[in-house]
């Protein structure tokens, strides 16, 4: 009997493919921290980390007029700044943080490929992460990519499959809206989502997901439009009185950024 059928006649352990799976997100872990401490920092990070930290520190609000830019949806630096509030200002904590999301990325991933009929191969999901430089060295920067791969791999997670819970389709459709409030481009998710629960899980959980979905929404944006924001301020006509906003006190920004240095 050759060595190739021996392996093909011999059942294999049980646990072999979550070993097999395990080791990946060990190397793919090892690479990560790699690369976060040897990548050479871009604008953005620091864009994302900063304006975080200014916002929930309430030095500056998301689209306040005069303020800084805020060019991407607000999630895109809430996120990344409450890690920042929570364990300190600094590049490092930021690429951490990412290093984490990368992981849940993965674990999420991981879980959607186990439904498959032979759940076994879902090992291989991991190894392609593992086995990527690209997306370790992507994964291993502060950048609101990392945070919509991370919500992109727990919606799939949580609605894809016969028979989901509806607590996970409902926490899916949440997730897919607060997507929107990271990044514009994602805006197609929501309803692709929808149509989607309506297809596979039918009208009553199509319907509960339609409804938490636009919930969401209508949450964001409420405090999106709240009175205390400006939007329309570029669009009126110049006042002479209409002077900007003078920068924070360097003492404010100081506060605003915590202790650390």
């Amino acid at each position: 009997m050759t060595i190739f059928g021996f392996l093909k006649n011999r059942e294999l352990p049980a646990r072999l493919p979550l070993l097999v799976a395990g080791l990946g997100a060990v190397l793919y872990l090892i690479q990560a921290f790699v690369y976060a401490h040897t990548t050479v920092s871009s604008l953005d990070e620091g864009s994302y980390l900063i304006k975080g930290m200014f916002y929930l520190n309430g030095v500056y609000e998301p689209f306040e007029p005069y303020g800084p830019l805020t060019n991407k949806a607000p999630f895109a630096f809430i996120i990344p700044g409450i890690a920042e509030y929570l364990f300190g200002a600094g590049l490092r904590t930021g690429r951490y943080f990412s290093i984490f999301l990368g992981l849940l990325t993965l674990f999420g991933t991981w879980i959607t490929a186990r439904r498959w009929p032979v759940p076994r191969p879902a090992a291989g999901t991991v190894w392609v992460f593992a086995l990527s430089p690209m997306i370790i060295k992507l994964h291993a920067r502060a950048v609101s990519e990392v945070i919509i791969a991370c919500m992109l791999a727990w919606i799939c997670a949580l609605v894809l499959d016969e028979k989901r819970p509806l607590w996970q389709i409902v926490l899916g459709s949440v997730l897919a809206a607060a997507a929107v409030f990271t990044r514009q481009n994602m805006a197609p998710i929501f309803p692709l989502l929808v149509l989607y629960v309506y297809w596979q899980h039918g009208r009553q959980k199509g319907s509960w997901a339609l409804a938490a979905g636009s919930l969401a929404l209508l949450v964001f944006h409420a405090w999106y439009w709240a009175p205390r924001h400006d939007h329309l301020g570029a669009l009126a006509p110049r006042k002479p009185d209409a002077l900007p906003r003078p920068l924070p006190h360097p003492d404010r920004l100081r506060a605003g950024l915590g202790s650390q240095h």
